[in-house]
């Protein structure tokens, strides 16, 4: 089973979602000017919508 909290690819930044999320369940990513919402789901899967 892979351990995905010590990436094995060469990645420029990993950021635990703990740390992007902290208590809230939605943050607003801002990218190319356009505003996007990812959200942690009742199932803590990750949806990102426009």
């Amino acid at each position: 089973m892979d351990d995905f909290r010590t990436p094995q690819l060469n990645l420029d930044k990993v950021i635990a979602s703990a740390t992007l999320f902290g208590k809230e369940k939605t943050v607003v990513i801002i990218h190319d000017g356009e505003r996007y919402i990812l959200r942690i789901t009742k199932l803590k899967k990750l949806i990102l919508t426009k």
